[in-house]
């Protein structure tokens, strides 16, 4: 109940002052496909031409009640929790709360252009909470790569949070990447597949080079996506920044 009446407060205030120059790119994509070098490569192309950029991770915000809540953040916890607030509140919950988080940003801001990144969109309710809170102002940009290279990423990588047994384990690790496309998830758990499809733009495939798939975004990113809001200003060094830090709004979560 009230995440229902933060929703509807933020949107209303978001669509009163809705005037201001803003694309809000939502990121979606299987786990080590390459989402963090896109997002980079946006936010620089961004800062080139003085656009200012900030982004945010629906990842961060349940790493950050994980530690709320005094549990570790692993990929198992992460996982728990997040299908947990999905299943007791919406499927969209998670964005609602990253959502309310830019409205509120916004409102600092003066008058200009601004882009908007949001990683980690893993559930179909995630993207129509987006695209209800944003509108016309909202884009889904999906990036694909072959079970093949997403197995070498995640063992090149070996983050913190994965687990080593799984990562040792060809078979473990095929079995958590089929789930993460939604094999097997409830309609509350992992659908990335089902976000490809709900994609505003042809995807972006990593298959090669790093250095190609920056190359594949630029040409997306100019021909497609955001052309006028890049074009509208002069370039200058103006840099970005990353909006993080604790989620208050994390504890309408706390009796879950």
């Amino acid at each position: 109940m009230l995440l229902n009446s933060l929703r509807l407060e933020t949107r209303s205030a978001f669509r009163e002052n809705s005037d201001a120059m803003l694309l809000v790119v939502g990121i979606t994509g299987p786990v080590a496909s390459g989402k963090s070098t896109v997002a980079a490569c946006l936010t620089q192309m961004a800062t080139d031409r003085g656009i200012r950029s900030f982004c945010y991770s629906l990842g961060e915000e349940i790493r950050n009640e994980l530690r709320r809540r005094g549990i570790q953040a692993t990929r198992d916890a992460q996982r728990e929790i997040g299908n947990l607030v999905r299943a007791k509140v919406s499927n969209g919950a998670w964005a609602s709360v990253v959502a309310s988080r830019v409205e509120e940003d916004l409102s600092r801001l003066c008058d200009e252009p601004i882009l908007i990144l949001v990683d980690g969109i893993r559930n179909r309710g995630e993207v129509h909470e987006f695209r209800a809170f944003f509108g016309e102002s909202f884009r889904l940009l999906a990036v694909t790569a072959p079970p093949n290279v997403l197995s070498r990423n995640l063992i090149k990588r070996r983050r913190k949070d994965e687990s080593e047994r799984t990562l040792r384990d060809e078979h473990e690790l095929a079995t958590m990447i089929r789930a993460e496309m939604g094999e097997g998830e409830p309609d509350y758990g992992h659908h990335v597949a089902a976000c490809l499809e709900l994609a505003d733009l042809p995807p972006i495939q990593n298959d090669s080079s790093e250095d190609e798939l920056r190359n594949r975004v630029r040409q997306v990113a100019i021909q497609h996506l955001f052309p006028e809001l890049i074009e509208s200003v002069a370039p200058t060094d103006r840099d970005t920044r990353w909006l993080g830090g604790a989620v208050e709004r994390m504890v309408l979560f706390a009796g879950l």
